[in-house]
């Protein structure tokens, strides 16, 4: 199967060419719209339950928290109930196994609070959060008031009531949340007269105007200089946090000449920054991988036809890596490029051991007269080692496999390095009886171009033809053979002058002794 395959690629070289190609753009793609962050996203999935109503924090355990925690145990899939209670709020946490989607997570959570909410106390306003993980705090910025016009309610006001809309209106974003400053505060005094009149009773009033209160509380510093007003973007599950973080940037600066004057927005948190220097220094060493491995290919081939192929093969296969990633929705991050770095020098071993064949082969067609045609003795070169080659790449792979047995916060860690070394790898291992073969059946010769002038002739001749070289008489190998030869090494005493008749004379003594 493996030979036919080899074969048809060889016969069929351009479209496999072609192929390539358009795989090559779709992975250009792919590369261009996968998520990328600085770190795998380790967390549960996992709804939080928050609830808010003015008691103390016994009687928020007692009434509130206690009971909808009991009545989430029963929840399917759930690994873990918490619940925590503060003054004046209770926060329960749903941890859900692993693989539990996050919108059915919260579905459930929602059927099963349907059933708790009617027996909670009255006032109790209860809402789960934001469906964002916990490293989706993506960007914080904080409002500064340069001309001191704008207190800290106003600067507070600005945020609650402009800025904080339109930028949970941008894709990508799951919450606004304000911190820091003072929350404007209203004094109502009710008129008993126009009460009676519109008919409304005064417990009315105070309900209708506890629903549109907004109570948050928190205090900000900026660089030491006193409080501020700020505000935290966190970024909606599965979304490519680069790009929200470039959307919010650019909502800022468009929302910017709007704003009171005086009144800045400075960012004080922004991971774009961090996720740029980390993805730059894995690509920095990547590309310092392949050109280490380019260049002892180059030195220990010595033929550059040949050492052209592998040379190919590594960026292709690290960039078609990425068409499966994007589509099994992993993460562009440390971890998943890690995979591919350290898969990087295996990459090409199916690449060359196919190329030195190759290479050997005509060599010894070369040697032996060159009798028959040499496009034959290419592709049987090919096939002779193509399935051995192929299925030795799969075998590198299943080493990875048992990564994929763990769970939790480790498998969530290395998963993602296991999958994108073993996609390399099986890509790799598809390339070795496709491309390489279509490569070497198209780019290799063996009669010298002739043409003037002579300087430029051998030029191309060295790079595009190349010599075949027998192993001993390699450039390479004649320096290696020079400098293993064993150190102790020591003429024989038979070809001495004199050295064997001395070893005759000397040895009646030692016996007669």
């Amino acid at each position: 199967m493996i030979n036919r395959v080899i074969a048809f690629s060889a016969a069929n070289k351009f479209l496999v060419l072609i192929l390539t190609v358009v795989a090559l753009v779709g992975a250009t793609w792919a590369v261009r719209n996968i998520p990328l962050d600085a770190i795998p996203d380790l967390s549960d999935t996992q709804v939080i339950i928050y609830s808010r109503w003015d008691r103390s924090p016994d009687i928020l355990e007692d009434q509130v928290t206690y009971p909808i925690a009991t009545a989430l145990l029963g929840a399917p899939r759930i690994k873990a109930v918490r619940g925590f209670s503060d003054f004046g709020y209770s926060y329960v946490y749903v941890i859900f196994q692993d693989g539990t989607d996050l919108y059915w997570a919260r579905s459930r959570v929602l059927e099963y609070l349907s059933k708790i909410l009617p027996r909670l106390p009255e006032g109790v306003r209860t809402e789960i959060g934001p469906d964002a993980t916990s490293v989706g705090w993506v960007y914080q910025y904080a409002l500064v008031d340069r001309s001191g016009k704008h207190d800290l309610a106003a600067l507070r006001s600005l945020q609650d009531w402009f800025l904080r809309y339109h930028l949970q209106a941008v894709p990508g974003v799951a919450e606004v949340a304000a911190v820091g400053g003072f929350v404007k505060q209203y004094q109502i005094n009710a008129d008993p007269d126009l009460l009676l009149a519109y008919g409304i009773p005064l417990p009315e009033l105070v309900t209708a105007v506890r629903k549109g209160n907004a109570d948050r509380r928190g205090i900000a510093d900026l660089d030491g200089l006193g409080d501020t007003v700020g505000g935290i973007v966190v970024m909606r599950q599965g979304e490519n946090a680069l790009n929200v973080i470039q959307r919010v940037k650019d909502k800022l600066a468009e929302l910017a000449p709007t704003l009171p004057e005086g009144v800045e927005v400075v960012p004080t948190y922004d991971r774009s920054d961090l996720i740029h220097r980390s993805i730059d220094t894995l690509v920095h060493s990547l590309k310092e991988e392949m050109l280490i491995v380019s260049v002892v290919i180059l030195i220990f081939l010595w033929h550059i036809p040949s050492a052209v192929i592998p040379i190919v093969t590594i960026p292709v296969s690290v960039f078609l890596a990425f068409i499966p990633m994007y589509y099994m929705g992993l993460t562009s991050n440390l971890m998943s490029l890690a995979g591919i770095a350290i898969s990087i020098g295996v990459l090409v071993d199916g690449a060359i051991v196919e190329v030195e064949n190759a290479y050997k082969r005509l060599e010894e067609w070369i040697a032996g007269g060159r009798h028959g045609d040499y496009h034959a003795v290419r592709l049987r070169a090919l096939q002779e080692v193509g399935p051995s080659v192929f299925f030795s790449l799969l075998v590198i792979a299943v080493a990875f496999l048992p990564v994929f047995t763990l769970v939790d916060q480790e498998g969530r860690l290395f998963k993602p390095l296991a999958y994108s070394k073993n996609l390399a790898m099986a890509i790799a291992a598809i390339l070795a009886v496709t491309l390489d073969p279509a490569m070497r059946m198209m780019f290799t010769r063996v009669e010298d171009f002739r043409f003037r002038p002579r300087v430029l002739n051998r030029v191309v001749n060295t790079v595009a033809v190349g010599r075949y070289y027998p192993e001993e008489r390699h450039p390479i190998s004649r320096l290696l053979f020079a400098l293993y030869e064993p150190a102790d090494a020591r003429p024989d005493p038979a070809r001495v002058p004199g050295g064997g008749e001395r070893l005759r004379q000397s040895r009646p003594r030692r016996l007669a002794d």
